[in-house]
């Protein structure tokens, strides 16, 4: 199970809340690493907090999943 950060609200680090998320198992070639420590990206504190001025459906997930895992 890996940690997630969800944004319910806009606002500041009071409407963030941590919830556990089903991950699957590695696939043959693949590792699971352990992650001890991440930075915020700017474009996710933006998002939530409605300083893009564009709005946000929420709950929101943080981070980037434009990747393939």
């Amino acid at each position: 199970m890996a940690r997630v950060v969800i944004a319910t609200a806009v606002g500041g680090p009071e409407a963030l809340t941590v919830v556990g998320e089903a991950t699957a198992a590695p696939a043959a070639g693949e590792v699971r690493l352990a992650v001890r420590a991440a930075g915020v990206n700017p474009v996710d504190w933006k998002r939530y907090s409605n300083e893009m001025g564009v709005g946000a459906a929420f709950p929101m997930r943080l981070g980037s999943r434009s990747l393939p895992w």
